[in-house]
């Protein structure tokens, strides 16, 4: 009997090697497929190139491969809580006043407390047809209480709400991400592929998109840390503890 348990025992460790085994080796591969997606990704995308920058602001872009367009990538260091900038970015008859070119905006549909679709309606010069964007906004907070907003387009979904005066931007991708700071401050990266659609000559469209972006962002660094935000909380949103 006694050797028949060890017979067991040994086929038992036998099969639990071999177990082990296995999940090593699916991990390790499924660790290299990581690996090898993020190298093409890397090649596929060229390195950031650096546009503007001054002590707490600057704008970067690349080129999107296959095509005209470049994604923009801003960052920005203010002075803001986290619940601030939340409802700064999400009021729309503030919009117009930080948002380069903007001249209206409006929320179509509110989904829950943290998504709804807005439309904005971008003025232009002369001949140049003005814009208009309808995006659906979410945000959430992750864990180490940084905050993310991811934009989607939903220009297609919403038509009826389009006009023909206007042209509608087509938002690839586009989201932010705010991460809390000492001494109450907040680091913004925001982060956008935008094919204003038209006539427009995209070197021309990419040189307007980097020199709005700039604007917007000077925009936001001086009247967020003054607005009457600051003095506003959201329930759903953890600031970080300052000393």
């Amino acid at each position: 009997m006694f050797t028949h348990f060890s017979q067991l025992a040994i086929q038992l460790l036998k099969t639990s090697a071999l177990l082990l085994l296995t999940i090593i080796t699916t991990s390790a591969l499924a660790i290299d497929i990581v690996d090898k997606k993020q190298k093409e990704l890397s090649l596929v995308s060229p390195p950031w190139e650096l546009w503007k920058q001054n002590k707490n602001l600057s704008i970067k872009y690349r080129k999107i491969p296959n095509q005209d367009l470049i994604e923009i990538h801003a960052q920005a260091k203010i002075t803001s809580s986290l619940s601030a900038i939340l409802l700064f970015l999400q009021d729309t008859k503030n919009i117009p006043r930080w948002l380069h070119n903007a001249s209206y905006s409006e929320i179509l549909k509110t989904l829950s407390s943290q998504e709804n679709i807005s439309k904005t309606t971008f003025d232009a010069l002369w001949p140049i047809k003005n814009r208009e964007m309808i995006i659906r906004s979410k945000y959430w907070q992750n864990e180490n209480l940084s905050v993310q907003v991811v934009i989607t387009d939903e220009s297609v979904n919403y038509r009826q709400h389009t006009t023909n005066e206007t042209i509608p931007i087509n938002i690839q991708s586009a989201h932010w991400k705010i991460t809390p700071l000492i001494n109450n401050t907040v680091f913004i990266e925001h982060t956008i592929i935008a094919d204003p659609m038209g006539s427009v000559p995209k070197w021309l469209a990419n040189r307007m998109a980097l020199k709005s972006m700039w604007e917007t962002l000077t925009n936001i660094a001086m009247q967020l840390p003054k607005s009457s935000y600051q003095y506003q909380r959201l329930p759903n949103i953890k600031e970080l503890p300052q000393n």
